[in-house]
């Protein structure tokens, strides 16, 4: 997710600069995949300091959003916990065993979701507001641009970096905060709680780890590389649709 938002904040900063040389870049189809390779670390450093300056004005939101996460996720790694000690009250016999876990687990899946609706409503709430700031910061730009400028992109291009690019890009900036700080707890939880139970297992379950972590590498590029053609396709046919 993080490369991909990088891929397409690159082009959308060309326009916000202001420059014709930007300009051309990032109307030029054979450009693009070059300008996407060749960034140093200094340079990608850059990006992500200007990418997170777009999430910087919504701080509130985006930590009053990380801390209703933190609430919520306790009562959402501890549902299986529930589920687990019901069969098991189920098995034994134990009656008194079942109905306190089955009450337990209404109780923090009733507050489990309560708080998911809140996230899911601030970052939603955080996206959107990124997606106005941007709109209306390249909109801007492209009033201020020279008319050589407008002959060296096409208005479908353009068009697509407002509508389609800028909301892409606040999509994946506004919820990767939400799925890194899960991703995180959720691995810390439920690895102690796999430890504490059986710690020969956990080591068993640990193996497939390596595995696991080079197929998701290889996944997240070939996401990346789809999600870099989609979004080129669809700025090609607003710009054929447009002239």
């Amino acid at each position: 997710m993080l490369t991909r938002v990088l891929s397409r904040v690159r082009e959308t900063e060309m326009l916000l600069q202001g420059t014709e040389e930007a300009g051309g870049t990032a109307g030029s189809s054979d450009q693009q995949p070059t300008a996407r390779t060749s960034g140093t670390s200094r340079e990608d450093l850059v990006h992500w300091t200007r990418l997170l300056g777009l999430a910087r004005t919504q701080k509130t939101l985006l930590t009053t959003g990380s801390v209703v996460l933190l609430v919520r996720l306790p009562f959402s790694i501890s549902l299986p916990h529930f589920v687990s000690e019901s069969i098991g009250g189920l098995m034994d016999g134990d009656v008194g065993r079942v109905k306190h876990a089955i009450i337990l687990l209404i109780v923090c899946g009733t507050i489990d979701a309560l708080l998911d609706f809140w996230c899911v409503f601030l970052f939603s709430l955080v996206q959107q507001r990124i997606v106005r700031d941007l709109k209306r910061d390249l909109f801007a730009s492209l009033l201020s641009q020279p008319l050589t400028f407008f002959d060296n992109n096409s208005s479908g291009e353009l068009m697509s970096r407002i509508t389609s690019d800028t909301g892409q890009m606040a999509n994946d900036l506004s919820w990767v905060f939400r799925f890194s700080i899960e991703a995180v707890v959720r691995i810390c939880g439920v690895a102690g709680y796999m430890f504490y139970m059986s710690w020969r297992l956990a080591l068993l379950t640990t193996c497939i780890v390596p595995v696991n972590s080079i197929l998701n590498v290889y996944y997240g590029k070939f996401m990346q590389k789809n999600a870099v053609e989609v979004q080129d396709t669809l700025a090609s046919a607003n710009s054929n649709a447009n002239e």
